[in-house]
C-alpha cells in the first residue's frame, strides 16, 4: 500500500534540501527508511536533493524551553547528519512562510544535532553591505572546536567541529589534486569528513569548493564556510570584527567573526512544493 504525503523542496545557494514538515503529519519520518532516503535524492530517479529536512517537535520539551522546532536530517546516502547550516537556512524560511517564525521576536532557537542554534531573519535593507538583505537568514555558532588532531602520510590534520567534522585546506586551487586528496581524506575519521578547498581572493573575500561527506561536491556548504573562516582567521588571514564574503559554486554567503561566536548569511529560497507517494511499512 502506498500513503501520499507532502513535501517542500527548498534550496540555500544552491545546496537544496526535501523538506518534510512532522508537525502537521507527525507519523512521516517513521516511513522513510534509508533506502527511500536515497531514491528520493536522486536527482534523476527522485526529487533530488543534497539531503531530506524533518521539521518537527523536540521530543523534551523541558530540556529545551526555548524552541518549538528541531531539525532533523538526513545526507543523500541515507545517513543522518548533525548539522547542516544552509539546511537550517532553509527550514528556517519554510517556517516563517508557514508559521510567521519571526512576526514576534526576530531571534528564534532551533533545536539541531549540534544543539540549540539560534537563526534570524534580516530586516533591515538599508544600513548593512549586504544586498537584497530581506532575503538573508542568519545563523549563529560558537567558535569550531578542535575535535582531534589526524596523521596521516606525514601530514598533521587539525579537524574542526561545528556539530560535523571539517578539514580546511587553503593551499591548492589544482581541481585534479583536490579531485585526488577528496578521494584520500574522505575517510580519515571514523564517519567521513567535510573537506573544504578555499582560495583566498581578497583580504575580505575567499572561494571555497566542499566534498562533503554524505554527499560528494555540492554547491554549497554553510558549515564548510564557517569552518573555512575560522581556519582562515586561526592562521591571521581574518581579524576579529571582520566580515567575510564566501563565493560558492551556488552563490555566497558572509562569514561574521565575532567574539566566541560566527554569524553566518545568506540566502534561503522555497523551489516547489509537491506531493511523493510511499510505500507504507509493513
Amino acid at each position: 500500500m502506498q500513503c501520499t504525503i507532502n513535501f517542500t523542496k527548498l534550496e540555500g545557494c544552491g545546496n537544496h534540501f526535501i523538506l518534510f514538515d512532522c508537525i502537521s503529519n507527525p507519523n512521516i519520518i517513521d516511513l522513510l527508511a534509508p533506502n527511500i532516503i536515497v531514491q528520493l535524492c536522486k536527482p534523476n530517479f527522485g526529487i533530488g536533493a543534497d539531503g531530506i529536512i524533518f521539521l518537527t517537535e523536540p521530543k523534551s520539551t523541558l530540556s529545551y524551553a526555548n524552541t518549538q522546532f528541531e531539525m532533523i536530517i538526513y545526507n543523500a546516502d541515507g545517513s543522518l547528519a548533525q548539522m547542516c547550516g544552509n539546511g537550517l537556512r532553509c527550514m528556517a524560511r519554510y517556517l516563517q512562510d508557514h508559521y510567521n517564525l519571526f512576526a514576534k521576536k526576530p531571534n528564534v532557537h532551533i533545536l539541531t544535532g549540534a544543539g540549540l542554534l539560534q537563526v534570524t531573519l534580516h530586516q533591515n535593507q538599508t544600513t548593512d553591505h549586504r544586498s537584497d538583505l530581506s532575503q538573508l537568514i542568519g545563523v549563529k555558532m560558537a567558535w569550531p572546536t578542535t575535535q582531534e588532531w589526524v596523521r596521516h602520510k606525514e601530514r598533521n590534520f587539525e579537524i574542526l567541529n561545528l556539530g560535523n567534522p571539517h578539514y580546511v585546506t587553503y593551499e591548492t586551487t589544482d581541481y585534479q589534486l583536490r579531485e585526488q586528496r577528496s578521494r584520500d581524506w574522505i575517510d580519515l575519521i571514523d564517519g567521513g569528513l567535510n573537506l573544504s578547498f578555499a582560495q583566498q581572493i581578497s583580504p575580505s573575500v575567499i572561494e571555497l569548493h566542499v566534498h562533503e561527506r554524505g554527499c560528494g561536491w555540492t554547491l554549497a556548504c554553510g558549515t564548510g564556510a564557517t569552518a573555512t573562516v575560522f581556519a582562515g582567521y586561526q592562521q591571521q588571514r581574518f581579524n576579529l570584527g571582520q566580515s567575510v564574503e564566501v563565493r560558492l559554486p551556488g552563490g555566497q554567503v558572509t562569514i561574521e567573526i565575532k567574539e566566541d561566536t560566527l554569524w553566518m548569511w545568506g540566502p534561503a529560497n522555497k523551489v516547489f512544493s509537491g506531493q511523493v507517494s510511499l510505500p507504507l511499512k509493513s
